[in-house]
């Protein structure tokens, strides 16, 4: 009711004149009507009053964010293609683009849009720094000289052929 100060109204939960069961227009979820008013919303704020201390919420927010990321960066490292990380690396291109496109929109930038949007993915350049750490793979060097020599006899073989053909009679005629 309006003079008591307890959850359902009167002195104790239940208990009094205008208690939550009793469909009074002030308790809560009481009344015929499902819209409640402003002022029925405040009294109920003022009924359900919760304190929160901020320090042990930061300090558990601040314990499960480092959490997080230390999971996050670990399973970079152990899983580097699992289904996890790949939706890592989706949610940072998603959000950089949503940042991109926010950002165009606002300072106008229309004509950039469209690159954002249907951007191609492009092959990045290598500098020479990322060359020189780059290590070939063991045996490769025996695998490209394999390939290199059966391409080698493949056009041995082939300008053989087109030089057996253009022997023939009556090729060049037709041909030629």
């Amino acid at each position: 009711g309006e003079g008591s100060d307890s959850y359902g109204g009167g002195d104790s939960y239940g208990g009094g004149g205008d208690s939550y069961s009793s469909g009074g227009y002030d308790s809560y979820g009481g009344g015929s009507s499902s819209y409640h008013s402003p002022s029925q919303v405040s009294q109920f704020m003022k009924k359900v009053n919760i304190k929160v201390p901020i320090i042990p919420v930061l300090i558990i927010s601040s314990v499960l964010l480092y959490a997080a990321m230390v999971f996050t960066a670990f399973m970079y490292q152990v899983h580097p293609e699992s289904i996890f990380t790949n939706c890592c690396r989706l949610s940072i291109n998603m959000s950089t683009n949503a940042y991109s496109i926010g950002y165009n929109l606002y300072h106008c930038r229309l004509g950039e849009i469209p690159p954002i949007v249907c951007a191609m993915d492009d092959d990045d350049d290598l500098d020479d720094e990322e060359i020189a750490r780059m290590k070939p793979r063991p045996g490769i060097g025996k695998a490209l000289e394999i390939e290199h020599s059966k391409t080698m006899e493949r056009a041995a073989t082939e300008t053989k052929a087109k030089a057996t053909s253009s022997k023939l009679p009556g090729f060049a005629k037709v041909f030629g």
